[in-house]
């Protein structure tokens, strides 16, 4: 017998602290990662964009007029976008999206929860994901994701050959709560997003390609990479009760907000991590 499913119910029960309000950004990312490699495409073929969506109304500080406008003149964020070039919402991974907890990604470390983060710090995903099907041609799926009414307007298109394989993730209606904890600037958006997905650059065959974009602004995430890491990434192994380990060892330079941890990796994501500080 099937049981059913309160997602609102789901929801309150779904944690996420008000400091990491960026979470479900990653969280969309780290899934396009996986949407670029089930595509079977190389990191230099793999795109990935992340659109930083303000409020065109920007605040001004009446207490204190003759203060220049500065970076904190910058609209409030409202929203992200997240867009690739991956394998799309297919029928399986829409299948997979329609049931909680969906196994469908196990291998790859996935819990099936990522898309609840969505709705714990923003209003409504809207998602149009243009993708291949079984003949070969290109179909266009869209749909609306929120708390109210789950998955809603959903619509189903064949698109012209000469279109494009694309999805687009739009985190619209960020909450307050959320958005005051968390970073607000491009750099320090970019500079957490590449920490939160550092695994994903250092192991072998590297990450698609990432680039943030802000109103004016863009920051790509190799040269992130680049600006952070002050040594190459170097492998080791390890074996305990017969189980190879294999090791990288990351040193980044002291901008970087990390402190020293091991991260705990399988299935090609972040497991876990543990600070080091006072243990060693």
């Amino acid at each position: 017998m099937n049981m059913n499913t309160n997602l609102k119910g789901r929801l309150r029960n779904t944690s996420l602290p008000y400091n990491n309000g960026l979470l479900p950004m990653f969280e969309a990312v780290a899934n396009s990662i996986h949407s670029i490699e089930e595509a079977g495409l190389s990191i230099d073929s793999g795109k990935i964009s992340v659109e930083i969506l303000r409020n065109t109304q920007k605040t001004l500080n009446f207490q204190d007029s003759k203060k220049r406008p500065g970076p904190e003149a910058t609209g409030d964020i409202i929203g992200f976008k997240i867009i690739d070039n991956g394998v799309g919402f297919n029928d399986v991974n829409m299948r997979s999206f329609l049931t909680l907890d969906s196994d469908h990604k196990a291998e790859k470390g996935g819990r099936g929860v990522g898309r609840l983060l969505w709705l714990k710090a923003f209003k409504t995903a809207r998602i149009d994901s243009l993708y291949e099907t079984n003949s070969g041609s290109l179909k266009s799926r869209k749909f609306i994701f929120n708390a109210s009414k789950g998955v809603s307007e959903i619509s189903d298109t064949i698109e012209q050959k000469d279109s494009k394989r694309l999805t687009i993730i739009h985190l619209d209606g960020y909450f307050d709560r959320y958005r005051e904890g968390s970073f607000k600037t491009t750099k320090t958006i970019a500079n957490s997003l590449f920490e939160h997905c550092l695994y994903y650059f250092v192991r072998e065959g590297g990450a698609p390609k990432i680039i943030v974009y802000d109103e004016e602004e863009s920051i790509d995430l190799d040269e992130v990479y680049e600006d952070h890491m002050l040594t190459s990434a170097v492998s080791d192994n390890i074996t305990i009760k017969n189980y190879v380990f294999d090791l990288i060892h990351v040193k980044l330079r002291s901008n970087s907000a990390k402190s020293h941890i091991v991260a705990y990796c399988a299935a090609n994501r972040l497991v876990k991590e543990e600070n080091l500080k006072g243990k060693i």
